[in-house]
């Protein structure tokens, strides 16, 4: 695994951690946003999986978590085009980072 996708999904990994704890927070006050909270947790698998198990599924799990972001914003009335770039930018780093190394992941 390349040096940069490792920096890249422990920054993926600690961020979404903490963003879970805020999420859960503001989940105390709006109920829709316990569908984030999960969605953050499942994201936390899918990048553990990819960083230690080098596992794709890990990949695959990233990219319905910004699914299930992306419709949750739309609902919860986010501006799209935050949400847009929600769903579009993580996947599509982790996989420019990932795409050299892809053989390498079962």
């Amino acid at each position: 695994m390349k040096t940069g996708l490792k920096v890249w999904l422990w920054f993926l990994f600690i961020v979404n951690i903490i963003s879970a704890f805020v999420v859960a927070t503001a989940a105390l006050f709006a109920p829709l946003l316990w569908v984030n909270v999960i969605a953050e947790i499942i994201l936390v698998v899918g990048v553990c999986l990819l960083l230690f198990g080098k596992k794709k599924v890990g990949f695959y799990l990233m990219c319905a978590c910004a699914v299930i972001s992306f419709v949750v914003n739309l609902i919860s009335g986010t501006n799209i085009a935050s949400a847009i770039v929600g769903l579009i930018l993580c996947p599509s780093i982790t996989y420019l980072l990932l795409k050299d190394g892809w053989e390498e992941f079962q």
